[in-house]
């Protein structure tokens, strides 16, 4: 698996890659209207490695991640899954 952060506009391809940004922590947002949804990367760059979440209001899907910056790709990625328990229905008392 392959995350692709990409420029939207000429002008963001003179910003630095994200693997040459400083340690730190760093968001992503493609859209910043209020009213639109929207998909946003937070993510801490330490050492080499990335860690962060993605998450899509679109489509309300959001994971965790950690792999190693490669100019604006993060490559390596391990991906959390989260598992939820299962409801536990219960049984009606009987009289």
């Amino acid at each position: 698996m392959m995350l692709t952060l990409s420029a939207a506009t000429l002008i963001s391809q003179i910003r630095p890659t994200v693997e040459s940004l400083r340690d730190g922590d760093y968001r992503y947002r493609d859209s910043f209207a209020i009213d639109r949804p929207f998909r946003e990367i937070q993510f801490r760059k330490q050492d080499r490695y990335i860690t962060g979440s993605d998450s899509d209001k679109r489509t309300g899907k959001s994971y965790c991640f950690r792999g190693i910056p490669q100019q604006n790709n993060i490559i390596n990625i391990t991906v959390a899954r989260s598992k939820f328990p299962q409801k536990q229905h219960r049984k009606p008392s009987g009289n």
